[in-house]
Order: structure tokens, then sequence, then C-alpha cells
């Protein structure tokens, strides 16, 4: 018993000990810093892959969506108010769902499109909506890579 009580006097009272384990703190902190931030980054990476897997897989829908919308626009010459908000619905779906993996850029254009879609039915250019819904179907013939953190 003293000899244990000796031996933790001598590693309270020891300088070098005493500085080792305060380096051997700051040490582990520095780790438990760059680990944390290494697991959100990988956090981030796998979430980016399950919509980028969730865009791959629905993207012939919602490509064969705004197609079929798009010509009931130019070739049948449809327009109506219910034509309209069908599509607004997509629109707003398909950004939603896929927000985090679309570019800032096409989030913008997404974004006036929907404003285009919310006014009266008189007023908005089927020419404006054809445009736009081309847009986004050439966005979509595109897949999403998956990134390898």
């Amino acid at each position: 018993m003293d000899a244990c009580i000796k031996f933790i006097k001598f590693f309270a009272t020891n300088e070098v000990i005493s500085g080792l384990s305060v380096i051997l703190g700051f040490v582990g902190f520095i780790i438990t810093i760059s680990v944390s931030i290494r697991t959100k980054k990988i956090s981030s990476i796998l979430k980016y892959n399950h919509i980028a897997e969730e865009y791959n897989n629905l993207r012939e829908a919602y490509l064969r969506t705004f197609e079929g919308h798009r010509n009931s626009i130019v070739v049948d010459g449809m327009e109506s108010p219910r034509l309209y908000t069908d599509i607004l619905k997509s629109v707003v779906e398909y950004r939603n769902r896929f927000s985090e993996i679309i570019s800032v850029q096409e989030y913008f254009t997404l974004r006036r499109f929907e404003r285009l879609l919310q006014k009266d039915h008189e007023k908005i250019k089927k020419a404006k909506v054809a445009i736009y819904l081309a847009k986004l179907s050439g966005r979509l013939g595109k897949e999403e890579t998956l990134i390898n953190g």
C-alpha cells in the first residue's frame, strides 16, 4: 500500500511526467477534432450518394413526366389551369426531393419556373413553359455520379 502511494506521488510531482501528460492530452484533443470533422464529411458523402442514387432511379420517370407535359403544350396545344398545376406539382416535388444535389443555378431556374406557373392561367406564356420543361428534360438526361469519399 505504501508503495502505491509513493508511486502516485512520484507521477504527480515529476515535471517530465506532468509535461508529457499535458502534451498527450493536447494531441488527444486534436485527434478528437480531426475524427469529428472526418465523420461529418463521411456522413455528408453518404447522404449525397443516397440522394444521387434515388435521383438515378427516378430520373427516367421525371423525364417522361416533363416530356409528356412539354408535348401536351407544344404538340397538342393544351393550355389549362389543371395542366399548369400538375406541372407545378411535379417541379416542386423534383426541387424538394433533389435540392441537395442540384446546382445553385438550377435551383434558381426551378424557382423562376415555379413563379411563372403560379401566375394567373391567362398570363402564362406557353413558350416559356416549354423552354423550362426542355431545360429540365435536358438535366434529367444526365445521370448523377456518386462520390467516393
